[in-house]
């Protein structure tokens, strides 16, 4: 009787384990899926004050330099129509390939997002 209700315990513990493993990934799944949102809306009003930029620019006879910004207003617009007509594990994956294929690009990218994100959190901080 003592090793069926040790193996009966055993099941149950694996069940519990497997419940919190799904209900984890659950979570995990809505927050990335709550991130893509946020950056979809962070890349729509990069494109708008791109194209309010870009109006102004070619409105004062910009000329070159309208062309550039109206440029980058239509690769941002690509970017985010990318972004939005992937699922969260396709992004993942996506950047996956790009660190294997340009690890140093990769490397590049993880030191701008580090000195940017301290200077986001020492603005915040005060300057302290």
């Amino acid at each position: 009787m003592a090793i069926n209700d040790t193996a009966t315990k055993t099941m149950d513990a694996r069940g519990g384990y497997a419940g919190l493993r799904d209900g984890a990934a659950g979570q995990l799944s809505s927050l990335a899926d709550n991130g893509k949102s946020q950056l979809i809306d962070i890349i729509d009003g990069l494109v708008q004050a791109a194209e309010e930029f870009a109006v102004k620019l070619h409105d004062g006879a910009g000329g070159p330099v309208a062309d550039i910004a109206r440029s980058a207003v239509d690769t941002l617009g690509d970017w985010r129509d990318a972004i939005d007509a992937k699922s969260v594990e396709e992004i993942l994956d996506d950047g996956r390939d790009l660190i294997r294929s340009q690890p140093v690009l990769a490397i590049g990218i993880s030191i701008a997002a580090g000195f940017a994100l301290a200077r986001v959190l020492k603005a915040a901080g005060g300057g302290q």
